[in-house]
């Protein structure tokens, strides 16, 4: 991919954001039952066609115990940047077709105890370049096969070059996010 920074310079900008809820998964430890109580996902897209993508989640354990998550991505070409919460580490997982994270949690939560850790990752060349006006973003915000998500919000961060935007999936609220 050329660097997509040229792609906003000067130029009317269509962006396709489409939202999917069909593409990364996220799978907790095995080890227990839990409910995803919220989950907030922040995008905010670059100017070179990267994203940065932060993820905060909050669980509840139902039973068992619960010492580490995984949380799937989009590609598997991307960088942790930070984490925080209640996770100890957060690492590139990425094998066969699947690419995502695994969080060590700062101790294994058991029943009826409730934890929450975020992370940030720079997903690589993120953004489809269709011509010099127009580029696309696919996302698809992880699920979780054997939970429940009580809330859930996805916020996108337009760069301001941006000057005009369609989206396949209506957003709640658009505020330029």
């Amino acid at each position: 991919m050329k660097k997509a920074g040229r792609m906003v310079s000067g130029c009317l900008f269509g962006v396709c954001l489409v939202l999917l809820y069909c593409g990364a998964s996220c799978v907790g430890a095995d080890t227990g039952t839990y409910t995803v109580s919220s989950q907030d996902v922040d995008l905010t897209v670059q100017t070179d066609g990267n994203v940065i993508i932060r993820y905060e989640i909050g669980m509840l354990v139902n039973t068992g115990n619960i010492p580490w998550v995984t949380v799937g991505l989009p590609t598997s070409n991307f960088d942790v940047r930070s984490f925080n919460g209640d996770a100890s580490s957060v690492v590139s997982q990425n094998s066969g077709s699947w690419s995502g994270v695994y969080v060590s949690l700062d101790k294994t939560y058991y029943t009826n105890e409730r934890f929450v850790f975020s992370f940030e990752v720079l997903q690589k060349e993120f953004i489809y370049k269709y011509n010099d006006q127009q580029a696309s973003l696919l996302f698809t915000p992880c699920w979780w096969d054997n939970a429940v998500v009580e809330q859930m919000n996805v916020t996108i961060h337009l760069p301001p070059e941006i000057q005009s935007v369609t989206t396949t999936s209506q957003p709640t609220l658009f505020l330029n996010s």
